[in-house]
């Protein structure tokens, strides 16, 4: 870690001093006890200024907030990875404290690890769990691992990807494995002692920030199956009620469709979800993509292709939850789905293929992806950064994503968008979605052969679906944050400067004058 990066996550900025001065006095909350609410802390000031608001809002007057902190550490073989942990969790140690200190100032007195990074790994759990764990050999199996009921296979293999740094699960790492699953049963029984402190019937809710990996998704998991309610953060919407059907943080795609046919004022809808794609066409980062560090569509990464495409590959990045979208992934991970698909089209020597890296792939995905292009050479691998508009022009005739929003990019330019299991526009026909190996690759051939056809007015239809997606706010109930749409104030940028614009603003009374505005123009109509 870079010293100034190490500075900013132990010592309090400027703007969290004031924030701290702000709160202290405004934050009383020795009310009349209505219950417990459990909070997900997460070391960012984006979810920082949401629950500010939430801790504030009136229907939780009489609550006490009890903070469950989720940031998890993972140590990596070796002597002098032991060391490198030491240091790291020296530094957590110091940044909870921290995040603590600000997080008191808003009510949250007392903040709980839900998992003990010291003990769980130095402390080995060799029970039926772990050696169940060990035994598996198949990434199918994996994937279905329970513990206590609950279904964790899934968050283990992401979070296996991701804080490992891997592309696809080697079972030959018994190392990790046994740590995730020491990881998992840590979570559970921390888990289990806070339900026998606080006993269910006080217990009001739970409130995540996220549902991927086993620090959000255990948690979330847990509490249903003991009729917990958990109502909070998801995919475009800030209090999303998750339920044993639907644990996941994407929307039921499976329902869009019938949703929008309920909505009234429909071309208005269409309208707007064609204004926000245009914009988006033109280089603006709009609220829904301002997590990438720049625009797919931007003019002056408009180059000009040489050769022909007749196939155009959308990458994904492949350290990245690829079991986010739950249902049933019948390739096991983005590691097995290209390899696939690469080696199918390697047998098409006619074929003129291109591929394009994720925009924010982390450097994780980046090296594997240097591995597939020396493996697969025939192909044209095309920069990261290139724009979307000069790979458009080439009008290849099908196009691949697993599951990202490119899909709405691919089928306003009437290119035919190809994906895998459960995705943004699953319940709408501009987009073939396969749901196994056999209709994948049948799909793959029909496209080859301009046999896959997009339906008519499709435009409208792509606009409704991206509507559905990313401007319709399904809220379970309305908070400040989805009345102001704080999500549109977070920045691309993964600087600490740029995160702490969040809380520059509602230091500066920015949000409150945003507040004022929306209940006016409310009052009005």
């Amino acid at each position: 870690m870079k010293l100034k990066k190490i500075v900013d996550k132990i010592f309090l900025d400027n703007e969290e001093k004031k924030f701290i001065e702000l709160n202290r006095y405004k934050n009383n909350r020795n009310l009349l006890f209505n219950g417990y609410i459990f909070l997900e802390i997460t070391n960012n000031h984006f979810s920082l200024v949401h629950n500010t608001f939430l801790i504030n809002d009136k229907k939780f007057k009489n609550k006490k907030f009890i903070g469950l902190w989720t940031p998890s550490m993972q140590r990596d073989k070796g002597f002098i990875n032991f060391l490198k942990f030491i240091v790291k969790f020296f530094i957590l140690s110091l940044e909870k404290k921290k995040w603590k200190k600000i997080y008191n100032s808003i009510g949250v007195t007392e903040i709980i690890s839900l998992n003990d990074d010291f003990k769980t790994n130095f402390f080995k759990q060799k029970n039926d769990f772990v050696k169940k764990t060990l035994k598996i050999k198949k990434k199918k199996d994996y994937l279905n691992i329970k513990f206590k009921k609950i279904l964790v296979g899934e968050l283990m293999y992401d979070f296996y990807l991701r804080y490992f740094k891997k592309h696809q699960m080697n079972f030959d790492d018994k190392y990790e494995i046994e740590k995730i699953s020491n990881y998992v049963q840590c979570y559970y029984k921390n888990l289990d002692h806070l339900m026998l402190k606080y006993k269910k019937k006080n217990i009001d809710r739970y409130i995540p920030w996220q549902a991927c990996y086993i620090q959000c998704g255990v948690p979330i998991r847990f509490f249903l199956n003991r009729g917990v309610k958990v109502i909070g953060k998801a995919q475009e919407i800030f209090s999303h009620k998750y339920t044993k059907k639907n644990y996941l943080q994407s929307f039921y795609f499976e329902d869009l469709k019938k949703d929008f046919n309920k909505l009234k004022y429909k071309k208005d809808k269409i309208k707007k979800g064609l204004k926000s794609l245009k914009n988006r066409f033109k280089g603006i980062i709009n609220t829904e993509i301002n997590y990438l560090a720049f625009s797919p569509f931007d003019k002056k990464k408009q180059k000009k292709i040489k050769e022909d495409i007749n196939i155009v590959i959308f990458l994904p990045d492949f350290v990245d939850s690829p079991h986010a979208f739950g249902g049933k992934f019948f390739f096991p991970d983005f590691y097995d789905w290209i390899n696939e698909t690469l080696i199918y089209l390697e047998n098409f020597n006619n074929l003129k293929v291109a591929i394009k890296p994720h925009p924010n792939a982390r450097y994780a995905s980046r090296i594997f992806e240097e591995k597939l292009k020396k493996k697969y050479r025939n192909f044209l691998w095309l920069d990261i950064d290139i724009s979307n508009h000069s790979i458009f022009e080439k009008k290849p005739i099908i196009a691949i994503s697993p599951r990202g929003s490119v899909l709405f990019e691919i089928a306003y330019h009437n290119i035919v968008p190809i994906a895998i299991g459960r995705n943004y526009c699953m319940a709408y026909p501009f987009v073939y979605t396969a749901y196994n190996k056999k209709q994948y690759f049948k799909f793959l051939n029909d496209g080859f052969q301009n046999k896959l056809k997009l339906p008519k007015k499709n435009k409208n239809l792509i606009a409704e679906c991206y509507y559905m997606n990313f401007i319709n706010k399904p809220e379970y109930f309305e908070t400040i944050s989805s009345k102001i749409d704080l999500k549109k104030y977070r920045m691309a940028s993964k600087t600490e400067d740029q995160n702490l614009s969040m809380l520059r603003k509602f230091n500066n009374g920015f949000y409150e004058k945003k507040i004022h505005f929306h209940n006016y123009k409310k009052k009005i109509n």
